[in-house]
């Protein structure tokens, strides 16, 4: 069997397929939706026998409209669930994080020999940084049998069926399976 070698267009072709695999291997998709995990989710917690506050929290690739609208599906979710037709945003919070995370940090160093075994130089370190954003957002939610009577802010009242369907519709999702429990909080720890 006799073996040739690649020519450098092939060698350069295999070297650039190489690297494309191993950056698309890489990739973190935006956080789905799902109950909270160790890299996101949905939280809730009743407050009251019509209320309760969601969340959703998203890793660094999600961004804050996503977690808005999934917060916004899991509340249409309960509301369904519990058999209401209605419900208002009475308050909303941004929980969303930063951290700064630090890498290896690189170095140069520049100078010139100016005898035997004598060198003159300078060292510069150059620190590898980068800040992480998760976005969060927690609802605080109240729950109706009938369209709220009332005035109220704009997109802060919606109709748990409508809402439902444009958000599943938006993110191709099918009915979620994941029931409400009694009462209480539902965050799991990661």
């Amino acid at each position: 069997m006799h073996l040739r070698p690649l020519s450098s267009s092939t060698h350069s072709d295999l070297c650039s397929l190489l690297l494309c695999l191993l950056l698309s291997s890489c990739a973190v998709p935006p956080t789905p939706y799902q109950p909270i995990s160790r890299d996101g989710g949905y939280t809730q917690t009743r407050t009251g026998p019509d209320s309760y506050n969601v969340g959703f929290t998203g890793n660094p690739e999600t961004v804050y409209a996503r977690a808005y609208d999934f917060a916004v599906l899991r509340t249409c979710e309960i509301g369904q669930q519990l058999g209401y037709t209605w419900f208002v945003v009475e308050g909303q919070s941004d929980n969303s994080s930063r951290q700064v995370i630090q890498g290896p940090s690189s170095s140069q160093t520049f100078g010139t020999a100016v005898g035997p075994g004598l060198f003159v130089g300078t060292t510069t370190t150059f620190p590898n940084q980068t800040t992480e954003f998760r976005p969060g957002v927690q609802l605080s939610i109240t729950y109706f049998h009938d369209k709220p009577a009332g005035t109220f802010l704009p997109n802060t009242v919606f109709n748990i069926a409508d809402t439902l369907a444009s958000l599943r519709a938006k993110y191709n999702l099918s009915p979620s399976l994941t029931p409400i429990p009694p009462a209480g909080n539902t965050t799991i720890q990661g």
